[in-house]
């Protein structure tokens, strides 16, 4: 394949600052649970994530079209579970301060409450079979009124919903029984042989599907990692794996979303870690 001088000017420089990034981050946490206090302590590089580390197509991908509702029991780590939640709301204390009510996190996001439950890609049925039983159904009702509009339209509805505050154990359990069990089963589907790993080593596909969506099988250099993951699972190549976590840091180099390269790299650790198991 030929590649002009520009291409393969920009692809040397992607790969050199992806090197330069993974080894900076490894340098400074050799284990999960360094780098993930670290970033705990971080709570504007967090909030800062959570702002702008929103694309359209990912959103569209992670949160309204993942093809199944089907969920799973299989469990993943908690250390898995806290990392998804660190990225959405930060942990219970910013949560109580910032999020309990409906907000816009920014970006392509729509109105968002609980645990980053995004109604823009969302249709009124999820909200009812994701909610029913923990608010009143006239909460229901409103929040229902989000679903499908994205962007600054969605400004409208921190104002017209600033009525609904979810509590923390509510998001939580929410967030565990009926949101999570769809992304894990997601997961299990997109991958072969995922069910063989430990609660550590899937729970960090889980959360790069929580991310990014079951999006292993996209066309374009932007998936060229998730595709190489596909391939590595199918052939259970699980050591190889983390590689491509660390090669995806590539896509998130602006501060402003470098946080979404510190999450590929704790999930690279957890990864790791879970293979020991």
């Amino acid at each position: 394949m030929y590649l002009s001088r520009r291409s393969f000017t920009a692809l040397a420089i992607g790969a050199l600052t992806s090197t330069v990034l993974s080894r900076s981050l490894f340098a400074q946490a050799p284990n999960f649970d360094a780098l993930f206090n670290e970033l705990l302590a971080n709570e504007a590089l967090l909030e800062k994530t959570q702002t702008y580390g929103r694309e359209k197509e990912e959103l569209l991908i992670s949160r309204g079209t993942v093809s199944s509702r089907k969920k799973s029991t299989r469990a993943i780590s908690k250390r898995a579970i806290d990392l998804i939640i660190a990225f959405e709301v930060t942990g219970k204390t910013v949560y109580e301060k910032k999020y309990k009510g409906v907000i816009r996190p920014g970006g392509a996001s729509g109105a968002t409450w609980g645990i980053g439950y995004d109604g823009g890609y969302v249709s009124p049925q999820n909200v009812r079979e994701d909610w029913q039983g923990l608010i009143s159904d006239a909460d229901i009702k409103d929040l229902s009124k989000t679903c499908g509009v994205t962007g600054p339209a969605a400004n409208q509805f921190k104002s017209s919903l600033s009525h609904i505050q979810i509590g923390w154990d509510v998001a939580i359990e929410q967030f565990k029984t009926r949101v999570l069990p769809i992304y894990v089963a997601a997961t299990l589907d997109a991958l072969k042989n995922a069910d063989a790993l430990s609660d550590d080593s899937l729970g960090a596909l889980v959360s790069l599907v929580y991310n990014r969506g079951p999006s292993f099988r996209l066309v374009g250099p932007r998936y060229e990692e998730m595709r190489h993951i596909s391939k590595l699972m199918a052939g259970r190549k699980f050591s190889e794996v983390p590689s491509q976590f660390m090669s995806m840091q590539r896509l998130w180099t602006a501060p402003d979303v470098i946080g979404v390269a510190k999450r590929r790299q704790l999930e690279a650790l957890l990864f790791t870690e879970g293979l020991k198991t």
